[in-house]
């Protein structure tokens, strides 16, 4: 018979910072976003009914929510100006209050001390794009943006509709990990690309 332990150091696993930001504006090409500080997840619109009839629970049902980020980030790629409803009419002059544009984000979070896990995003609407300017002071403050990220999940045959996708290091096929990092990042002669979910699925499977 087995008995519970706990306190055992190999089982303990955290999880820290983010890193290697990756948007894509549908049809266009991969963008790499330096200076994200957080990605704050969270799943919208999840609700549970009980159904009970005479004393008795005779119903339990769940419905899933989707995808939603509260990002923040020293800056945001010039080229993805659009998704936020920044458009340039001509070289040096922009307008804001823009048709904003859906696109695709990955990014990095640690896990312990040498893995980590690879989010893939879809169909993401970026709202806010908040920012505070103060003054000159000795303490250099450097502004930060912060944005909430709403998804519309792509729909699916094999699971339910559901716009994150996540990839753990620790226990994926390395090579299959592999192709979908060069597929995201590039190769020296081969431009990156942001693959479908069919894409990944396709290359996990056995």
């Amino acid at each position: 018979m087995a008995v519970l332990e706990w306190g055992n150091l190999n089982e303990r696993t955290y999880e820290y910072g983010v890193d290697r930001g990756v948007l894509q504006i549908l049809g266009e090409d991969n963008l790499a976003w330096n200076g994200l500080i957080s990605v704050d997840e969270t799943e919208t619109n999840s609700s549970g009914i009980r159904s009970a009839f005479d004393g008795k629970v005779y119903a339990n049902l769940e419905f899933g929510g989707w995808y939603q980020a509260s990002v923040k980030s020293f800056g945001f790629p010039e080229l993805a100006q659009h998704a936020l409803g920044v458009v340039e009419v001509y070289p040096g002059l922009s307008v804001t209050a823009q048709n904003r544009l859906e696109f695709n984000f990955s990014y990095r979070t640690k896990v312990e001390d040498s893995f980590y896990k690879l989010h893939l995003v879809y169909n993401v609407l970026a709202t806010g794009g908040d920012r505070s300017s103060s003054t000159v002071s000795e303490n250099v403050n450097v502004e930060e943006y912060s944005w909430i990220f709403s998804t519309r999940p792509p729909s699916s045959d094999i699971f339910r509709p559901t716009s994150h996708l996540v990839i753990n290091s620790k226990t994926a096929d390395p090579s299959s990990l592999t192709v979908i990092e060069e597929w995201l990042y590039g190769e020296p002669l081969e431009d990156p690309f942001f693959p479908t979910q069919q894409q990944v699925i396709d290359q996990f499977a056995p």
